[in-house]
């Protein structure tokens, strides 16, 4: 027979004095009637032990679930961030497409975007750059819908956004290149003269030494794409030479005048005005010469210059004694 520990024998009265017994087990009788009950093996389990028996499995269970879930938990914290930063509309980085994600992708990702449309005037991304893997709610339970949603105010990627900044504002610096124009091109700016690559070209300067050091300075417009230098459209770098006002919205990007219009022409005036004092310097600064011959000399004098003086002496006074104006003369040669 199967008796489990705590199992007792108990005995009727009625086995008292009589040849006798059974063996038999009463498991599912809690209590015994010596006057009722037949003789055999009764479970000695108290109800309200086994009552907290099953309490207990019951709790064992509940904290192996517990343990269960704090492991999935401790796996997802101590997975790696991964942060991307991909070109919208390439394969794995489209926005809200559950079907399309790069290789190894998972819950909490970011993924930076520094598209046109999302890069401020003074070089920094604006929040909408930042996108993170997750469900439309922002979180993992909806597995089957994780996608590139917008998370404007992520931390992660926040500090990713604080971070591009700065690198942009060092990469900033501007480069002055010092060389000759070439068949209507300035420099390569995609390189500084040292041959450093020069990932944001934007305030660089160049001084044209084969046209008189004229200044030019580089200007980007709104689709230049920082760091890119294979770009198309009308986001392309270039190195022509253009004049006149620089409008981002509509110029292309390249080398401009910096030489004012005004001061331009301040400058030809100038140029004009000591060109013409120079002549009258010229012109003052030779000697005279004075001729008193009379009049009847005219065919055997020539003058050294303009300004040679001859007074006629035959004529140089009136009847009367006083000065002949007309007895002077003054050479135009």
């Amino acid at each position: 027979a199967n008796i489990s520990f705590g199992d007792t024998y108990q005995i009727n009265r009625g086995m008292v004095g009589k040849p006798y017994w059974e063996n038999r087990i009463e498991t599912n009788n809690p209590s015994f009637n010596e006057e009722l009950d037949p003789t055999g093996w009764y479970d000695a389990q108290d109800t309200k032990i086994e009552i907290l028996t099953q309490n207990a499995f019951d709790s064992y269970q509940s904290t192996q679930w517990a343990l269960s879930n704090a492991a999935t938990a401790q796996a997802a914290a101590d997975r790696e961030i991964i942060s991307y930063r991909g070109t919208e509309g390439d394969s794995g980085f489209i926005i809200h497409d559950t079907e399309s994600g790069p290789d190894g992708v998972a819950y909490g990702d970011i993924w930076l975007n520094p598209a046109p449309w999302n890069t401020q005037i003074d070089g920094s991304l604006s929040t909408n750059a930042i996108l993170r893997w997750q469900n439309s709610s922002g979180g993992s339970a909806d597995t089957a819908n994780l996608a590139w949603n917008y998370a404007p105010n992520n931390a992660v990627g926040l500090v990713f956004i604080d971070s591009y900044w700065a690198k942009n504002v060092a990469d900033r610096k501007t480069v002055i290149y010092y060389e000759a124009n070439t068949l209507g091109f300035g420099p390569n700016v995609a390189i500084t003269p040292t041959g450093q690559p020069n990932p944001n070209p934007y305030g660089d300067l160049w001084i044209d030494t084969g046209g008189g050091n004229r200044m030019y300075i580089y200007l980007t417009n709104s689709q230049f794409q920082i760091g890119t230098y294979v770009g198309t459209g009308t986001g392309r770098w270039a190195q022509t030479v253009s004049n006149g006002a620089f409008d981002r919205f509509d110029d292309p990007t390249g080398w401009y005048d910096g030489q004012d219009t005004q001061i331009y022409t301040v400058t030809s005036s100038v140029a004009g005005a000591l060109s013409a004092i120079d002549a009258l310097e010229a012109q003052t600064d030779r000697e005279l010469f004075a001729f008193f011959e009379p009049s009847t000399a005219g065919g055997t004098l020539d003058a050294t210059g303009n300004g040679d003086i001859w007074i006629h002496t035959d004529t140089a006074l009136n009847p009367d004694g006083s000065a002949n104006a007309d007895a002077i003369y003054v050479s135009n040669a």
